[in-house]
């Protein structure tokens, strides 16, 4: 059934760009580094050195699912 179809690709919604990230170093200044951010319908928020790499396993992976997320 095509609108079956529909309504399961539409629930797979995501959010992803590119984002600044501070890791913290010893020794160094603070150094933000973009990252590619992709926070998907399963609450997990995933990044990744670039988007070409999104596809594959993600450097790290937060779980938001407690989480509220208001815009500014």
């Amino acid at each position: 059934n095509m609108m079956s179809k529909a309504l399961a690709q539409s629930s797979e919604v995501e959010l992803a760009d590119y984002l600044y990230l501070m890791k913290p170093q010893r020794y160094t200044f603070k150094k933000f580094k973009s990252y590619y951010f992709v926070l998907d319908n399963s609450h997990s928020l995933s990044y990744y050195k670039s988007k070409e790499e999104s596809r594959g396993k993600p450097m790290d992976k937060l779980s938001m699912r407690e989480c509220e997320v208001v815009p500014d």
